[in-house]
């Protein structure tokens, strides 16, 4: 299988495949209604809301050109590295990729895709704001398939629900990105 270097971004986002965390099929028997019991339609509701926020904080991440500039990733990254990556318009791109499959090449082959789960867990009610917000957990990745589930829980829906540029959303991102990454 031969590999290429990533020509655009939009290149990529064509092969992310979105599973949802919301169950909607019965399983074995008994687990409709054990669903029923468990899966509030306010849950559910709330569920797909932040499923959509978060497909486009992540599309809007990844055609971000550069490091995003904030302070914590500048003590993460530090100066030199934020410069270099500066103006990279593939930056975010080869870094998720490089995350997800140990490469940021992509195949030759035209069906490849990356998984892009979602786990919903925790309190959906309002949102804790101020001190006191717990962090998101941490991406799950796993690359021999490649896919990766996010923990969509109260700390990653505190994240979502800032104003755009979404500063925080993208800075939690990128520093779960780039921690085996440099460009």
């Amino acid at each position: 299988m031969s590999t290429c270097r990533l020509e655009s971004v939009d290149q990529l986002l064509g092969h992310l495949h979105f599973i949802t965390g919301i169950p909607c099929e019965p399983g074995p028997e008994g687990a409709l209604e054990l669903h029923a019991a468990q899966i509030s339609v306010n849950d559910t509701e709330s569920d797909a809301f932040f499923e959509e926020i978060l497909k486009y904080a992540f599309k809007r991440y990844l055609t971000g050109v550069g490091h995003p500039d904030t302070p914590a990733i500048r003590e993460l990254l530090g100066e030199y590295v934020l410069r270099h990556g500066a103006g990279d318009p593939f930056l975010r791109a080869r870094a998720f990729l490089h995350r997800m499959k140990v490469s940021d090449d992509v195949t030759s082959q035209p069906d490849w895709k990356i998984e892009i789960c979602f786990k919903h867990t925790g309190n959906r009610g309002s949102p804790s704001l101020g001190l006191g917000v717990p962090c998101p957990t941490p991406i799950e990745v796993h690359t021999c398939i490649p896919r990766c589930t996010f923990i969509v829980d109260e700390g990653l829906r505190n994240l979502l629900l800032e104003p755009i540029p979404m500063q925080s959303f993208e800075t939690w991102l990128h520093a779960a990105l780039s921690w085996d990454f440099v460009a």
